[in-house]
């Protein structure tokens, strides 16, 4: 009998062994799990908010045609309101205005100081202030005699204050008591504005140096109070409301809002025209441009009207309504009226 060589004895375990163990692992189950790549989902967009609507815009400036034309200055004419009426004073009568248009004029000699004011007109002629009804049925009433002819007067109900050249130097303001005039106060420069709120008057003083300040003084003859003086342009006008005391300072300095005991004054807008001014839910700047509303929260100027046939030199304002004298030539004036939009 042939025996197996060593090398069959030896290959032939080995070889059946490597192929056991390639069955075996064959057939072993897999414990390794298929893998999976995450995959990312952003969360959905949040709707759009619809843009925010536009600020709202203000209405174009409008060119109120005139509601009446004369052949007389603008300079020293003045407006005033009386319930629906406007009532226009000259030099040379008086004009009442109705809403509906319609003027009633009537010729007076009332001179270049005459004011409207609480069914009464004032005004100076022959050395004396007097007084007439707005539909006179009796003869005008003297109110005070006057040194020299006044440069300034305010009429504000029932008080009257005035200003007067001095003999030598200065000028001197003036308040008519309930029986006679009395001193208010002898200024040694010059008195270049004037205003009566409540039963104050406030006033421009200019020194002969060249600086400006502001006075209030009681019109029963008490201490004057003062701002600190200014070397800037001085106020041409004083205007008020039943808030504050306005002036203009300028380009430079602004249009103010003064407070009646002088603790507060703010400026309202700079680099801006405002001469002449007047003052009511907010205050109101005529410029050879036209009218425009000053917001008194600060915000920017509002243009209202426009001045495309001369020079604005007297404006009145109340809550509903503005009014305003145009030089529309040489001595000739009109008088516009324009209805405000709430603010």
């Amino acid at each position: 009998m042939t025996r197996p060589s060593f090398s069959g004895r030896v290959l032939l375990p080995w070889t059946l062994g490597l192929a056991l163990v390639a069955c075996e692992k064959k057939q072993e189950p897999s414990d390794a799990r298929p893998q999976t790549q995450a995959i990312r989902v952003d969360p959905p967009a949040p709707p759009k908010s619809p843009p925010a609507p536009a600020p709202p815009q203000n209405p174009p400036a409008q060119n109120p045609a005139p509601l009446l034309v004369l052949p007389e200055s603008a300079y020293s004419a003045r407006l005033a309101f009386d319930g629906e009426k406007l009532v226009l004073t000259t030099p040379l009568g008086v004009h009442i205005l109705d809403a509906q248009g319609k003027v009633e004029s009537r010729a007076a000699a009332f001179g270049h100081l005459a004011r409207f004011d609480r069914g009464r007109i004032v005004f100076h002629r022959d050395g004396a202030f007097w007084s007439q009804a707005l539909m006179p049925k009796r003869a005008d009433k003297r109110l005070a005699p006057t040194k020299a002819d006044p440069s300034l007067m305010s009429l504000k109900g029932t008080e009257l204050a005035w200003v007067e050249p001095e003999a030598e130097a200065g000028q001197a303001l003036f308040a008519l008591g309930r029986t006679a005039p009395h001193l208010v106060y002898r200024s040694p420069g010059t008195i270049s504005a004037l205003h009566i709120e409540g039963d104050h008057a406030f006033f421009v003083e200019q020194s002969r140096e060249g600086a400006w300040r502001i006075g209030r003084a009681s019109l029963d003859k008490s201490a004057v109070v003062w701002t600190e003086p200014r070397r800037s342009r001085p106020p041409a006008m004083l205007t008020g409301s039943e808030r504050a005391l306005y002036y203009y300072e300028g380009l430079e300095g602004g249009v103010h809002e003064l407070a009646f005991d002088f603790s507060a004054d703010r400026v309202l807008v700079r680099d801006f025209i405002c001469s002449p001014l007047a003052a009511a839910v907010d205050l109101f700047c005529a410029s050879v441009t036209g009218v425009q509303r000053v917001p008194l929260d600060e915000a920017p100027p509002i243009p209202l009207a426009t001045a495309q046939d001369g020079p604005i030199p007297f404006i009145v304002a109340r809550a509903t309504e503005i009014a305003w004298v145009s030089d529309v030539g040489p001595e000739k004036l009109a008088v516009r009226r324009l209805s405000l939009a709430a603010p």
